[in-house]
């Protein structure tokens, strides 16, 4: 309780988001994406990503080589995904405690004892010889996603726990663990930025929560067999050349003309089966906690909100690696998208069990777009599934929406999110 405001706690999060499952459908995103003479996705070995599928190798690029550029496009400085949370927390107590001199010193003193990897220093007792390192730059051992919730909460309890210091209430060891239980107290509790409540996060420390993804995501794979080719390449040394300047090599031979440097990178032009789905009741949920209870209604507006705007950038989103000399964005060949209240979610990964080849004048779209509309029959009345769509939906510029499923424009999907 705040106030006179009711807060909701993680299981007033949970009850609610049961109560209102009936608004807020399962979205899937199935899409087909041809792309030409790209690089995608690169191993330690700066060649492409492979998987073996059905007896056949094929290209692949991770969820995360993309998930990443719409987790960026979506984070600040203080809804972000880092492993600097001490350098937050100590730039807010800096910030929060600016007008007190002695506080500031005592808390940043809180911070490098609350965050210090230096075992040594955490053993020791006598809290007068404990200083505040300002210059070192500290860091957790786990890379996560932090909000302003988290810092501003870390912040504010070590602000009160350097006045219980200064007062002679507390030892400066004892008032760093007392940071660490408070933190632990409310951590599943704390209110989520809109950033962590879509991309969820897995914490191994307990002062801030693990959260649960409303997204699956899987990786992208050719539905046909990857072949690559190598795309062999010079790099020139022009300043030779525009300053007249003549190197040569052993036997006096004027070398100037070859390349300074050569290299091989893996290039390749594949149609891709590319799967996710959102759940919006967890969305909701996570949404949900530390919110005031009468902001449930504007909560639901805002898990639409956040669902369309995922869809969309995933819809329209391709990994970043080597674009400025590989560009490979177009626009997929076919997206099929359903929804169904408190629905299993299904991918169609295994459709392309065998790999596809061209035949009959047909392209390899053409034929998987074909087994994609045969998944969307059996997805529903297949003998392995149990569930009920409320929607079905297909974009496409190059194929005709099946019978009985709505043609839709990107547009559209602001719409299409909601029950």
């Amino acid at each position: 309780m705040s106030g006179n405001v009711q807060i909701m706690k993680k299981e007033d999060a949970i009850r609610i988001s049961k109560e209102k499952a009936h608004l807020l459908p399962l979205v899937e995103i199935h899409m087909l994406h041809t792309v030409a003479g790209a690089l995608l996705n690169r191993d330690f070995n700066n060649r492409h990503k492979v998987l073996h599928y059905g007896g056949t190798l094929r290209g692949r690029f991770t969820s995360q080589a993309v998930l990443h550029d719409i987790r960026f496009g979506m984070e600040t400085e203080q809804d972000v995904h880092t492993k600097y949370l001490p350098e937050m927390v100590k730039n807010a107590v800096k910030e929060k405690a600016a007008e007190d001199e002695k506080v500031l010193q005592t808390g940043l003193k809180l911070v490098s004892q609350v965050f210090s990897s230096d075992k040594e220093n955490k053993k020791k007792k006598d809290a007068d010889v404990e200083v505040a390192n300002d210059a070192k730059v500290l860091k957790t051992e786990q890379i996560i996603d932090v909000d302003r919730f988290t810092v501003d909460a870390y912040a504010e309890t070590i602000i009160a726990m350097a006045k219980e210091v200064n007062a002679g209430a507390e030892k400066l060891q004892d008032a760093a663990k007392g940071v660490l239980k408070a933190m632990t107290t409310s951590s599943k509790d704390r209110p989520l930025s809109d950033v962590t409540a879509l991309f969820a996060r897995m914490s191994s420390d307990q002062t801030y929560s693990t959260v649960i993804s409303p997204l699956m995501v899987s990786h992208a794979f050719t539905i046909d067999p990857y072949a690559n080719d190598y795309d062999d390449y010079t790099a020139v040394d022009d300043y030779l050349l525009k300053s007249g300047i003549i190197v040569t090599d052993d036997d006096g031979c004027e070398i100037n003309s070859g390349a300074a440097h050569m290299g091989s990178a893996d290039i390749s032009a594949n149609t891709y089966y590319r799967y996710c789905s959102i759940c919006q009741t967890i969305l909701f949920e996570n949404l949900c906690v530390g919110k005031p209870f009468d902001a449930v209604d504007e909560l639901i507006e805002k898990t639409y909100k956040l669902t369309a705007y995922f869809a969309k950038q995933f819809i329209s989103s391709l990994p970043s690696a080597k674009q400025t000399r590989n560009f490979a964005k177009t626009m997929p060949d076919a997206v099929y998208i359903d929804k169904g209240i408190s629905m299993p979610a299904i991918s169609a990964a295994n459709i392309f069990e065998k790999a596809v080849v061209p035949a009959s004048g047909k392209s390899v779209c053409d034929i998987g777009v074909e087994r994609l509309q045969e998944f969307m029959d059996k997805s529903v009345r297949g003998c392995f599934v149990d569930r009920e769509l409320t929607g079905q939906y297909w974009m496409s510029d190059r194929y005709d929406a099946p019978k009985n499923v709505s043609a839709i424009k990107y547009k559209d999907i602001d719409v299409i999110v909601r029950p």
